[in-house]
């Protein structure tokens, strides 16, 4: 009896992709009462059509100084094939946890959550592939938590909307395998704060 695969079942196999990177990175930010160093590990996943709808997730984490440091951003993103380029506007949630003080099991946390809305843009020059993004990121919420001994103090904070630009550059070995290195400048409108990252990682693309 000779099978029969539906046509839509065919296609989604054809484009649907999926991709995991591993990498490091070092970031530094800079503002008043609130400055930082550190480097650590990223692990990103992403899943989706090879054109059209993507979802992907990433986590970046440090323990510097003994000091633990997370930064997550999950975003969907929309490709769209323009001639020799490709555009994607994309959208998400970016949140940031960091002890900033740890003492006589005194514990105190900053998080910070914003959502990025913006556009990027990629091309293909043989087997390097360059990448540009630029997105406002609203400014959601700005806590700061001490927990001690079961006891939770907090404090409400404002947060100013900040603009952020990534450029990457990729270099693919082979269609499933590739290097990609990429910087990053994060800065309110009032240039009270600033954060530049550094990231280098590989890519597994199944």
């Amino acid at each position: 009896m000779k099978r029969i695969i539906p046509s839509i079942l065919l296609t989604s196999s054809i484009y649907a992709s999926h991709s995991v990177d591993c990498g490091a990175f070092y970031t530094s930010h800079h503002e008043r009462g609130y400055s930082y160093d550190l480097g650590g590990i990223s692990l990103k996943y992403e899943i989706g059509n090879s054109k059209g709808l993507k979802a992907g997730g990433k986590v970046s984490v440090s323990n510097d100084s003994d000091l633990l440091f997370i930064q997550s951003n999950s975003e969907l993103l929309y490709y769209v094939p323009l001639n020799a380029i490709e555009v994607f506007p994309f959208f998400g949630a970016r949140t940031l946890t960091h002890e900033v003080y740890k003492e006589d099991g005194v514990i105190g946390n900053i998080n910070r959550v914003w959502a990025p809305l913006g556009i990027g843009a990629t091309a293909s020059f043989g087997k390097f592939v360059p990448q540009l993004r630029i997105s406002y990121l609203f400014p959601l919420a700005h806590t700061y938590i001490q927990t001690s001994e079961g006891d939770i103090y907090g404090q409400k904070f404002s947060l100013n909307p900040m603009y952020w630009i990534e450029a990457k550059c990729e270099y693919k070995f082979s269609e499933s395998f590739s290097a990609s290195i990429c910087a990053d400048w994060e800065q309110d409108f009032h240039q009270r704060q600033r954060t530049i990252t550094g990231e280098a990682y590989v890519s597994m693309k199944f």
